[in-house]
């Protein structure tokens, strides 16, 4: 957290109109367990097809890496499930 003094960007005959100050917000929700669900059907259906892993194996990546942040996806989603209600 922190305050940034530096006016924001903006692009001449852009949709936001120039301004000397911004805000910005962070938060967590548990409605964020439905993305994380989405990406891990997705991510699970090119799985099952071993789509792009030859590429991660050819950089020296071991197969057990993209297994283990499979499992901690799903560690995070029954956490939010979990506090959820």
């Amino acid at each position: 957290i922190g305050v940034n003094y530096q006016p924001p960007a903006t692009v001449p005959g852009g949709d936001l109109a120039p301004s000397d100050k911004s805000v910005v917000m962070l938060s967590n929700n548990t409605a964020i367990r439905h993305a994380w669900e989405k990406l891990v059907k997705k991510y699970d259906l090119m799985w099952q097809k071993r789509a792009f892993v030859h590429h991660y194996i050819s950089e020296g990546m071991d197969q057990s890496v993209l297994e283990d942040a499979r499992d901690d996806i799903r560690a995070l989603i029954q956490d939010y499930r979990e506090v959820e209600f």
